[in-house]
């Protein structure tokens, strides 16, 4: 069964009662973004971040603080800088980086923290080597297995043309931080320009890093769309040459891309595709990848209502017939009964002087300064007994940023959403506005959306979903933790 339901889009924004939400008292630290980590009983873990400090919130399920702490980021009087931080093998550890100008090297390194955000044993030496540029803040990728008992990490180094080879070193450890293996490669390919976009982990330690190569440019004003490759970079542990897979359909052109590690080992690889290759697409598809290669598992045409609604602008480059605009590609998720389901959000670039729309969904610019609208969400059911379709009605604008512009929840339930809904602004921080909370069933189903008279960050919930059923947990703009509930 197709569907896609747009009948919520009448239902009036009536803000609700602050009785449906929890707030903390206001933080010690102005922080920017939290990322939820664990609840053991009625205690829940908090990982804080602004530019300069990284921390550790606790809290009961009221959001009664019992505990705040900054990690400490230095390392023989040097700063570091926070990459990441997971729970593997019960111990919570912590990632940060230090780039010394003098010698051009770029270093990792890792420590425990106990339950009160204390290191134990200090800091340790990971891995790193010659980075000749100072390094933007993604230059460690790392990535956790499902199981929780090991992890990777791809570290990207700047060329000062991103039309050369890509220097792949990628390492994974095991939970005591003991090296499995390590692989360096070359990746050479003639291109205009190729980046690493993503990089995972399975459970039996095979790394996947997805390579994105742009092509055949196009240029409205200062935004540029490209034409786009995708590739797969697959090492393992008894293999020194990687497997190199081109992600391809015939007759049609891939879009967009994302990767996810599957349940049961391998990758999914899920997207968008279209007649032309530009800034439109005509569907989804989805492709699973294990030792038996790449498998195309449904390739889904989207409906005639849906394509109606955001049917492209045939005076936009060419004329694309029966198309829609191009949404991001951003997640992949799998829920228990083997059905999987992608994630994408209509991303519009905006004219900096006269804020006036460009046709298209362009977000391929140079994105220093340029503003964005980050538009409705698309999740797409594409394995299962019923394919559906669903929309997330919102409007949101601010600069770029590599984040998503809403956070939202996963579990066998369906999906929640949270966002802001002020006018301007909405994605940076605007002081005053609402937040709205969107619940969705497990077979796409409209629930219900609710609308609160307060306003959260851009708040992400990185590669993995927060496995809470109704409620959601924010950073509000006046630095309290807020907890939306039915």
């Amino acid at each position: 069964m197709r569907q896609i339901l747009f009948f919520f889009l009448c239902i009036a924004f009536v803000p609700l009662q602050a009785q449906q939400y929890i707030s903390s008292v206001p933080l010690n630290n102005k922080w920017k973004r939290i990322i939820y980590q664990e609840q053991n009983d009625s205690i829940i873990n908090f990982i804080a971040i602004n530019k300069k400090k990284t921390g550790l919130i606790v809290t009961d399920t009221n959001l009664i603080i019992k505990h705040q702490s900054v990690f400490p980021l230095s390392y023989k009087k040097h700063q570091l800088s926070y990459v990441s931080s997971f729970i593997l093998g019960g111990q919570r550890m912590l990632f940060a980086s230090f780039w010394n100008k003098k010698k051009k090297k770029n270093f990792l390194f890792v420590c425990h923290v106990n339950r009160l955000g204390d290191s134990i044993g200090g800091w340790h030496f990971l891995c790193g080597s010659n980075q000749y540029i100072e390094p933007e803040e993604k230059t460690f990728f790392i990535k956790r297995s499902n199981d929780g008992t090991k992890y990777a990490v791809y570290y990207k180094k700047f060329n000062l043309v991103d039309s050369g080879p890509i220097k792949v070193d990628i390492w994974v450890f095991d939970k005591n931080n003991a090296v499995i293996y390590q692989r360096n490669y070359l990746y050479i390919e003639r291109s205009f320009q190729k980046f690493v976009e993503q990089l995972e982990i399975s459970n039996s330690g095979d790394v996947y890093l997805k390579v994105v190569i742009n092509y055949g440019i196009n240029r409205a004003n200062s935004v540029y769309v490209y034409r786009k490759k995708f590739r797969l970079i697959h090492f393992n542990r008894t293999t020194q040459s990687p497997r190199l897979i081109k992600l391809s359909l015939e007759d049609k052109y891939i879009t967009d891309a994302v990767i996810s590690s599957k349940s049961d080992g391998g990758l999914w690889i899920a997207g968008y595709f279209s007649n032309v290759g530009y800034a439109s697409m005509d569907g989804s598809y989805i492709f699973s990848f294990d030792n038996n290669g790449l498998e195309l598992r449904n390739k889904y045409v989207f409906s005639k209502s849906l394509r109606k609604r955001y049917a492209f602008d045939l005076s936009f480059f060419k004329q694309v017939s029966g198309e829609m605009y191009k949404f991001r590609a951003q997640r992949i998720e799998e829920d228990a009964q083997g059905r999987v389901y992608l994630l994408g959000e209509l991303i519009k670039g905006l004219n900096q002087f006269k804020r006036e729309h460009f046709s298209g969904s362009l977000y391929d610019s140079d994105k220093e300064g340029s503003v964005f609208e980050y538009g409705d969400i698309l999740i797409v059911n594409l394995l299962g007994a019923n394919h559906w379709e669903q929309l997330i009605v919102k409007k949101q604008k601010g600069l770029y940023s590599p984040y998503l512009s809403y956070s939202y929840s996963f579990n066998p339930k369906g999906f929640l959403f949270a966002f802001n809904v002020n006018k301007y602004n909405s994605y940076y921080l605007g002081g005053r506005g609402q937040t709205a909370i969107v619940k969705l069933a497990i077979n796409g189903n409209w629930k219900w959306r609710k609308v609160f008279n307060v306003t959260s960050c851009a708040n992400p919930l990185l590669y993995r979903p927060m496995p809470f059923n109704n409620a959601i947990y924010l950073l509000g703009v006046k630095n309290i933790l807020l907890k939306f509930q039915e």
